[in-house]
């Protein structure tokens, strides 16, 4: 299992550099695994914060350049909502679009279950509180992305 939480769309970088960036961490993640010789016979995922738009020009690359299946989505939408979830409203406010970002990838010339799925699950906390700035932030979220969960389908 490799965990990642990739480089975001972020203000500071340079009209698609973020991108550029992303792929680059694909191609380290890849010489890794090869660097590593896990057996055929031992499953091998990439789950995290990919930050690639399940709709975009991007994801059929990340697939790619990975060489992960192409898992079925179901459940909840979008991994991150800010009209949906309290932590990500209170963080970046509504104005942002809700985006599928995480995914649980096996990669190919490994065991891989049949009909892969990742499920999106809109999971709730009990309420919560955090203070900063002088300003209390009341959650009802464990993060301001959802979870998902990878599993055959």
């Amino acid at each position: 299992m490799i965990g990642t939480h990739m480089q975001s769309e972020d203000d500071g970088c340079r009209s698609g550099q973020p991108g550029q960036v992303r792929a680059k961490q694909r191609a380290q993640i890849t010489a890794f695994l090869a660097a590593e010789r896990i057996p055929a016979t031992e499953p091998v995922y990439v789950a995290g914060d990919m930050y690639v738009i399940e709709s975009s020009a991007e994801y059929p690359a990340m697939l790619s350049e990975l060489d992960a299946v192409t898992p079925r989505h179901t459940g909840h939408p979008h991994s991150w909502d800010c009209r949906d979830n309290s932590v990500c409203l209170d963080q970046y406010g509504p104005e942002y679009a809700a985006e599928h970002l995480d995914y649980v990838l096996p990669i190919n010339g490994h065991p891989v279950p049949n009909g892969y799925v990742n499920e999106t699950r809109r999971v709730k906390s009990p309420a919560w509180s955090v203070t900063a700035g002088g300003t209390t932030y009341t959650d009802t979220d464990y993060s301001d992305h959802y979870p998902v969960f990878g599993y055959a389908g």
